[in-house]
């Protein structure tokens, strides 16, 4: 009796874990089919006003038109350009959440990323905080996120406050069910090498469980 209640129970669990990785699933699938709808109805906004803004174009060796419409024309096609480039970064992004079902439950710390932004030392950074779980649930999270490197040759660690003018402390918080983007940007201290990052993730309420992930700083000087 008691090695049916078991089985019974072993396999209720079992069930339990499977709908929850199935409703997370189904979650970013349908956030993919909203996108890709997204990103097909610009793209038929943007061919049908470039296609106007071609007639118009052509129209100027024959006759003088409106500058005012045409210049209006090449600045919806500059938004639509823009919309176009963040839902397809949204696409890409679900997609590759979507591809790493198969880890272990609790937070991860996922799609980081650094880019200059063209100003010396000033840098954009963004990384992904997802919770994987049988049963999802809102949770606020604490997360950090240290610079390592080089200065005066010696090795030296700034923590986010330091570098981001926007985190008031080394630690910040978020909350998230499926998944919560976390972006922002830096700025370096003169003279100072950058190396590495060391980011990481925890319930606020379990500060001992916690995720730690090292990204090497890629070249962006070059």
């Amino acid at each position: 009796m008691n090695n049916k209640v078991i089985a019974l129970a072993a396999v209720a669990g079992l069930i339990v874990f499977v709908l929850g990785a199935l409703a997370g699933s189904r979650y970013y699938g349908d956030q993919m089919t909203a996108s890709r709808e997204s990103v097909s109805q610009l793209l038929e906004q943007k061919a049908l006003i470039d296609q106007q803004a071609m007639e118009l174009i052509g129209l100027r060796a024959g006759k003088d038109i409106d500058q005012q419409a045409l210049e209006s024309l090449r600045k919806s096609v500059a938004s639509l350009d823009a919309q176009l480039s963040t839902q397809e970064e949204e696409l890409m992004l679900y997609g590759k959440l979507l591809k790493v079902d198969n880890i272990d439950e609790g937070l991860h710390i996922l799609n980081v990323g650094i880019k200059s932004t063209g100003e010396p030392l000033l840098f954009a950074y963004n990384f992904v905080i997802r919770q994987q779980a049988a049963r999802l649930k809102t949770l606020s999270v604490g997360y950090s996120m240290q610079v390592n490197g080089q200065q005066s040759d010696e090795a030296i660690s700034y923590t986010l406050a330091e570098l981001d003018e926007q985190q008031a402390s080394a630690i910040a918080k978020t909350k998230l069910k499926y998944f919560s983007v976390i972006e922002g940007v830096i700025k370096l201290p003169e003279h100072f090498v950058p190396q590495s990052l060391l980011i990481s993730a925890w319930p606020e309420k379990l500060p001992a469980v916690r995720r730690k992930l090292t990204f090497d700083w890629p070249d962006a000087r070059e």
